[in-house]
């Protein structure tokens, strides 16, 4: 009688386990370190908000330090409220004053709303989904050596450690900045003009990555006109950071149902001097990597006063419509007016026309233009008498 087989033999009798695959192993390291890292992800989301948030008055000043740091500036904050609703709170901030480095202050807003971006674990520095400022106060100065200062701080367009470029670069991190019932005012010490006060200021601003847009909204004085719009879609190049703003490109536009360029020509520098002149102006620019390549303008104004060169005398225009526009590449500049009438001071009509003006320019590798080397004009009439006069 044959003796049963052990235990041993039996478990030899089995086919081997299967080996662990290269592509398991990474996919099951993979799961781990994804797993870990939103799962540290939301400890410190919940302790942020649990934990932090409302006890958020004691941290007071750590909260002034990291804004500070953030936008380059001594701020001070008069009291924080912390609103929950749902996974996203409200902060409210009443109060903020930024000082400048003589501790004095120089800009200041009454309240200041805040949902904090759950992004911000992931980027380390406090960012916003969206931010809401109310009745803010803040003066733009020019002063007599032409240097520009937002609230205080000098504006340096070359230097990108300045404070105002770590101001707008942590903006632009922002998805969502609005502004109400703001007030904004223009010294112009260069010029030596009256300071411009613009009320009822109104600003968005929607950062989606490498896509930014701008619109602002305000009232002038009654003497210069009514309520205008300004309007920006820029976009960063696709090889460079997009909070590189002196990179952008895109359309800008404004839009000024009435306004009178007798006040304008005192604070706007224009390519010809308008001293006189009421009406509607709508206005399209075109950049690319930070510089203006293009505008187009519709204009209706009537009661017009012209100065197109320091040595010409002033063109005097009872009224004045159509397109007029501008486009500039490396090779020419192309003029055109679309649709363009106007009535001369002496009541001589010039028809509505089309007109286009190619001047051949070359730009050298600096990217500095040349002499104009030749041209050519289109035209679908001409008056010559009126032309002469």
């Amino acid at each position: 009688m044959p003796l049963p087989a052990s235990r041993l033999d039996l478990d030899s009798d089995l086919p081997p386990p299967p080996r662990a695959t290269w592509g398991r192993v990474v996919a099951r390291l993979a799961f781990g370190v994804v797993f870990g890292a939103w799962s540290l992800l939301l400890i410190a989301w919940v302790t942020l908000y649990w934990g932090i948030l409302p006890n958020a008055r004691a941290w007071l000043p750590q909260i002034e330090q990291q804004a500070g740091r953030a936008i380059g500036a001594v701020v001070r904050i008069g009291d924080l409220r912390v609103q929950s609703g749902g996974w996203v709170p409200t902060v409210e901030l009443t109060d903020v004053v930024l000082l400048d480095r003589a501790q004095r202050e120089v800009l200041r807003l009454p309240r200041v709303a805040a949902a904090p971006a759950v992004r911000s674990l992931l980027a380390f520095e406090l960012q916003f989904q969206q931010l809401l400022i109310d009745g803010a106060q803040l003066e733009l100065r020019r002063d007599a050596l032409g240097r520009v200062h937002v609230a205080g701080f000098e504006l340096d367009a070359e230097a990108s450690t300045a404070v105002d470029g770590k101001a707008l670069e942590w903006l632009l991190h922002q998805r969502e900045l609005v502004v109400r019932s703001g007030r904004l005012r223009w010294v112009d010490e260069q010029r030596l003009a009256p300071p411009l006060e613009l009320d009822a200021v109104d600003v968005v601003v929607r950062n989606l990555g490498r896509r930014h847009e701008l619109r602002v909204d305000a009232t002038p004085p009654p003497e210069w006109g009514d309520r205008f719009s300004l309007r920006a879609r820029l976009a960063a190049p696709l090889l460079a950071a997009g909070d590189d703003w002196r990179r952008f490109g895109g359309e800008v536009f404004a839009d000024a149902p009435r306004i009178d360029g007798g006040e304008l020509h005192r604070y706007v520098d224009l390519p010809f001097e308008w001293s006189e002149g009421r009406g509607a102006l709508r206005a399209w620019g075109q950049l690319e990597r930070g510089r203006l390549v293009g505008a187009t303008a519709d204009v209706a104004l009537e009661s017009v006063s012209l100065r197109l060169a320091p040595a010409l005398l002033p063109l005097q225009l009872q009224q004045v419509r159509g397109r007029l526009s501008a486009q500039r590449d490396a090779r020419s500049w192309t003029l055109a007016a679309r649709d363009f009438a106007f009535t001369d001071g002496d009541g001589g009509a010039w028809p509505a026309s089309d007109l286009r003006l190619v001047l051949q320019q070359r730009d050298d590798v600096r990217g500095v233009a040349q002499p104009v080397t030749g041209g050519e004009l289109r035209a679908d009439r001409l008056d010559l008498a009126l032309m002469a006069a």
